[in-house]
């Protein structure tokens, strides 16, 4: 009976034993999920921050660029010899816009009145004879700011060369005078009635992307996508 007994509480030690073994793995196990959910949590809340900080470089990155075609091609709307039709000088004056921004634009083009173009930059004369006078008054970059004097922007629009670029237009408005501000700086007067044509850059869709693309760590593997605002992926 002795030894019974000493069998029975064996078996209720071992029992015990085995169910406590259990018990400490279950918990083991769930703290061990529960750590590791907790790292990836983490882990991709930082992934999510990080992209949201470099998607928001980028973005500032483009802005910039593009910011820097629009007031040069501001500056053309401007010029005495645009605005006088002084073609040999506005030529030389389109022409070094395109190399202040080569890398990001394919040409700028000079649109008059009638949508008809006048001068693409960096353009010899074979191409610009084939070129000169052709009609693109049917391109939104030339109606947009035809009807409302405002700079336009276009989405991917494919060009007669079969290549899909961005444009962004500024209109031509002859100057009727000048006057000073608040703070005594010079204003020109425009007149809004006065449409004298359209100073366009053609920004590469591909070149745009590869300036964002090379800003992106090699280390990392990585995709940018860039879309207008209808949500269109560009490039």
């Amino acid at each position: 009976m002795f030894q019974s007994a000493i069998s029975k509480r064996s078996i209720i030690l071992l029992t015990a034993i085995a169910a406590l073994a259990v018990i400490l793995s279950v918990i083991s196990y769930q703290f061990s999920t529960s750590t590791s959910n907790d790292i990836v949590d983490i882990a991709s809340q930082e992934i999510r921050s990080n992209a949201k900080i470099a998607v928001h470089d980028l973005s500032q990155i483009l802005i910039y660029r593009l910011q820097t075609t629009t007031v040069l091609l501001q500056t053309l709307t401007d010029a005495p010899a645009l605005q006088n039709n002084e073609s040999q000088i506005a030529q030389l004056i389109i022409n070094d816009r395109q190399n202040h921004t080569s890398d990001l634009t394919d040409f700028y083009m000079w649109l008059d009145q009638n949508g008809k173009i006048v001068w693409i930059s960096n353009m010899n004369a074979t191409t610009y004879q084939k070129y000169k006078g052709f009609d693109l008054s049917y391109r939104p970059y030339f109606t947009a700011p035809r009807a409302t004097h405002t700079p336009y922007y276009s989405s991917l629009i494919e060009s007669n060369d079969n290549v899909p670029r961005l444009y962004i237009s500024y209109p031509i408005l002859s100057k009727v005078g000048s006057r000073y501000d608040a703070n005594n700086n010079v204003n020109n007067v425009t007149n809004p009635n006065n449409f004298k044509g359209i100073v366009v850059a053609a920004v590469n869709d591909t070149a745009t992307a590869n300036i964002l693309k090379n800003q992106l760590m090699q280390k990392f593997n990585s995709t940018v996508l860039l879309m207008n605002n209808n949500s269109l992926i560009l490039h």
